[in-house]
């Protein structure tokens, strides 16, 4: 339970110096002059993209792990139900 909750923890850590790390970045190219607002805004949107892609890519990796991992520990035979309830019983603790 404690790995989840650190996990929580840095996920919202990094997201948290990430967005700051963004504000402070475009503030101070916006005060240099190498870009204006509106380049800025457009840069910003192109960013956004890219970085939804990327969590749900991490995303998906971390799930297909998940599933992998649950039919590996599932007895020889088990049904597709039965490591679909495992990896929500993962999923949930």
């Amino acid at each position: 339970m404690a790995a989840g909750i650190n996990d929580i923890f840095t996920q919202k850590l990094v997201g948290s110096l990430v967005r700051h790390g963004l504000t402070l970045a475009g503030g101070y190219l916006i005060s240099s002059g190498a870009i204006d607002q509106q380049g800025w805004e457009e840069a910003s949107a192109g960013l956004a993209v890219v970085l939804v892609s990327l969590i749900w890519s991490f995303y998906q990796k971390h799930h297909n792990e998940t599933v992998i991992q649950a039919a590996l520990e599932m007895p020889k035979g088990a049904t597709r139900k039965e490591v679909e309830a495992k990896v929500k019983a993962t999923a949930a603790s």
